[in-house]
């Protein structure tokens, strides 16, 4: 296994990979990514914070708490990437619930949003709105 390109990618490139957290981010910290990180894999959907393909397995726990802590200590932030599946309801209460329920196992700094364009504007906007409310970092991507 390996990289095809340039000799440049090659030294980006590990020569064996076993793809755990912990693996995976001590590649990116030793390659002097240190503070800033968009995690994802997970939506909003009837204004809750859910697996965004459920099939997937949700964020390892014990991983994310050592990435959050090394990244802490680099003063970096780590941010969770939203798609928003909306029906048109979005309920703020519930939204920060489940914000609440979602940073007791993954404590992010905030969330990112993004923007597909041929999705409605206005539920990003609500979901960015709440997470501002919530003393929380929020991006648009």
């Amino acid at each position: 296994m390996g990289c095809q390109g340039t000799p440049e990618l090659y030294q980006l490139c590990p020569k064996k990979a076993n793809y755990t957290w912990d693996y995976y981010f001590d590649q990116l910290f030793e390659l002097g990514v240190k503070k800033r990180f968009v995690l994802g894999g997970y939506s909003v959907m009837q204004s809750q914070i859910e697996l965004d393909i459920p099939s997937h397995p949700p964020w390892n726990k014990s991983a994310f708490a050592t990435l959050k802590k090394r990244v802490k200590s680099e003063g970096g932030k780590i941010l969770a990437a939203l798609e928003v599946y909306s029906d048109g309801n979005f309920n703020k209460t519930v939204f920060a619930e489940s914000v609440a329920d979602f940073t007791k196992d993954y404590p992010v700094d905030g969330f990112r949003v993004s923007y597909l364009p041929k999705f409605p504007v206005e539920p990003r906007k609500q979901v960015l709105e709440a997470v501002n409310d919530l003393k929380m970092d929020s991006a648009l991507w």
